[in-house]
């Protein structure tokens, strides 16, 4: 499963367990008082987990993006690299092409 799925799976299980707790909580025979207390703690429980999970897709990309720089980085540095290279080869170049017409 992709990260982008997980994340969709892991919210939709929330939601859908919030939803199974609520629905037990409204129909189980509890007073007024009771069940205010019992939706309080599972929205407060809800509110946790979602901060949790924002928490933890935040760190991921923050973690994602310092790999993308640092890639980024690397391509960059080789490209330069490569760059420096096919620079020296043709200077060498064009020197054995004047030398040769030198020659002749």
């Amino acid at each position: 499963m992709s990260k982008n799925g997980a994340a969709k799976f892991t919210l939709g299980a929330l939601i859908g367990a919030a939803a199974g707790f609520a629905a037990g909580v409204l129909t189980a025979p509890k007073s007024g008082k009771e069940l205010r207390g019992d939706i309080s703690d599972a929205a407060k429980d809800v509110k946790d987990k979602a901060v949790n999970k924002a928490e933890d897709v935040r760190d991921k990309v923050e973690e994602t993006v310092e790999d993308v720089k640092e890639k980024a980085t690397d391509v960059k540095n080789r490209a330069q690299n490569v760059a420096k290279t096919v620079k020296a080869d043709i200077k060498g170049t064009k020197a054995d092409v004047e030398a040769e017409a030198k020659k002749k």
